[in-house]
């Protein structure tokens, strides 16, 4: 899914979806013992497709959840393989870390400052759901926070959301920090995020999840 800069009004990413015929919540409750096997497969799948459909200065978004970081290490080793494999550069690469319980914090915070040594950026999903989202934020200082589309949902009709997401907004710019608002899917929720200073949107408004971007 196509993830565009709306400062210069140009594509800035993709990221990628993990979609089959079963759903991922039925992988979830059922399916746990090969879950990790299925997760690095469809990591591995975007990266062949980076590096055959989408040029070096567009960015990978790949998701990373405690299944496949249960041992931090062995994951970041697992990942520069691959990037070694499909000779793609770590600053063509986004790693999105989408929950937060079942990290190992103290390990994932020493594998994170290796990983943007390297040049790759980090996102945290989500930021602003959730008891633990804004603790994350302290622990992981990412480059790049997303605001989880229940905040940007009709946010031009209701000014709490407006205020929490201009408040997102600003925590994140004064650190340095680039903003995506997720699930962007009607011109007045753009107009909107566009006016709160955001940097990046992701939505149906943009484009759809596709298995070949363009």
């Amino acid at each position: 899914q196509p993830i565009v800069d709306i400062r210069h009004f140009e594509l800035y990413a993709f990221e990628a979806l993990c979609r089959g015929k079963l759903p991922i919540y039925y992988l979830m409750k059922f399916a746990k013992p090969i879950l990790e096997t299925i997760d690095w497969t469809c990591r591995e799948r975007a990266l062949e497709g980076k590096k055959r459909e989408i040029p070096p200065y567009i960015k990978l978004f790949l998701n990373f959840f405690p299944e496949s970081m249960r041992n931090v290490r062995k994951a970041s080793e697992r990942l520069f393989y691959l990037l070694e494999k499909y000779s793609i550069k770590p600053s063509e690469i986004v790693v999105e870390i989408t929950e937060y319980a079942g990290f190992d914090v103290k390990q994932l915070k020493e594998i994170v400052k290796e990983w943007k040594e390297t040049g790759i950026q980090i996102a945290l999903d989500d930021i602003g759901t959730g008891e633990d989202s804004l603790f994350r934020f302290l622990e992981i200082m990412p480059d790049i926070i997303k605001i989880d589309m229940v905040f940007i949902r009709d946010i031009h009709k209701n000014n709490v959301k407006r205020d929490i997401t201009r408040y997102l907004i600003n925590l994140a710019h004064s650190n340095d920090m680039l903003v995506v608002a997720e699930g962007v899917e009607v011109p007045e929720e753009l107009q909107v995020v566009y006016e709160l200073g955001a940097d990046l949107i992701q939505g149906w408004l943009i484009g759809k999840p596709t298995p070949n971007p363009r």
